[in-house]
């Protein structure tokens, strides 16, 4: 019944609107407060929604990545649309960052317990074991061989242990970054996105039962509207997090002025990377462009 409304809908829409680019669907929804209405997964992969189709939304795979990667946010969030990009088959709506596993995000490497390699008394006491044939001299050989062997063996159960330990803390940094990271919307057209679906229009409603959308008269109220991306406030409904996506004036607005900044540059990208105190603790953000895209959070 939606997907009928909707494609109604598109039908009708002036035919001013069908030649929205994507610049003109960034400059309306991005930097934009919304809030969820319901829960979000902590990936970049986010949530499916194929809005010409009776039934817009796949429960089951939804259920799969909320149970898989955890929720990034919660229903009743309010968070800022930080990317639209339309591609071939699909809109990507970002927001908060849009999820881990985008660029900038370091999941660490898997830690592995290393082998132990064999000593040189070890390899020195097998090649002399090919060599005798003493039988009293073989014993004394395979004992010491064993002794050897059984120091080596518990060496490398400490290091797997170890590196267990290290996996498991790697796996908890990651889930807790991507708890931060955002989520977003992938708006699905298998036959090729319509021009009439890259509308704000079209957006807001194939995105009406999961989107809040504050009128477009209440931008100014809600996200500074009249003032460039980086220039907007925090809303005042949005608690003092780190999301990916804030600009480094929100960051200093929510957490105060940074302690020190430094930046280098990445290629054509400049990546400024600030430390801020928090109430026992401190935080680091880096910045590409003036937006952030990866932070790390360590008590005292």
């Amino acid at each position: 019944m939606r997907a009928t409304r909707l494609a109604l809908t598109l039908f009708l829409l002036p035919s001013g609107l069908f030649a929205q680019s994507e610049a003109a669907l960034r400059d309306y929804f991005e930097g934009r407060y919304v809030t969820v209405k319901i829960d979000m997964p902590a990936t970049k992969d986010g949530v499916e929604v194929y809005p010409l189709e009776a039934r817009p939304l796949d429960l089951q795979q939804y259920s799969r990545r909320i149970k898989t990667h955890g929720t990034a946010l919660q229903k009743g969030d309010a968070v800022m649309v930080t990317l639209v990009r339309v591609k071939e088959k699909n809109i990507e709506f970002q927001l908060g960052g849009g999820g881990f596993g985008t660029l900038f995000d370091d999941s660490g490497e898997v830690v592995y317990g290393e082998s132990v390699p064999k000593t040189k008394r070890e390899k020195e006491l097998e090649a002399e074991l090919k060599r005798v044939s003493d039988k009293d001299a073989k014993k004394s050989i395979e004992r010491e061989l064993r002794d050897l062997r059984s120091e080596r063996s518990r060496e490398e159960a400490h290091l797997r242990a170890e590196a267990a330990q290290a996996e498991e803390a790697r796996k908890a940094r990651v889930r807790q970054q991507a708890l931060g990271a955002g989520s977003r919307f992938n708006l699905r057209f298998p036959s090729g996105v319509p021009v009439t679906s890259s509308t704000p229009e079209a957006i807001m409603l194939a995105l009406a039962d999961y989107v809040e959308f504050a009128d477009p008269e209440q931008r100014q109220t809600v996200s500074g509207a009249a003032a460039g991306p980086a220039n907007r406030p925090l809303s005042a409904t949005q608690p003092a997090t780190f999301r990916k996506g804030m600009s480094l004036e929100e960051v200093a607005s929510a957490f105060g002025s940074p302690e020190s900044c430094s930046a280098k540059s990445e290629g054509a990208l400049t990546l400024t990377t600030c430390v801020y105190r928090l109430p026992e603790a401190h935080a680091e953000g880096q910045f590409v462009d003036g937006v952030l895209v990866r932070y790390t959070i360590a008590s005292e």
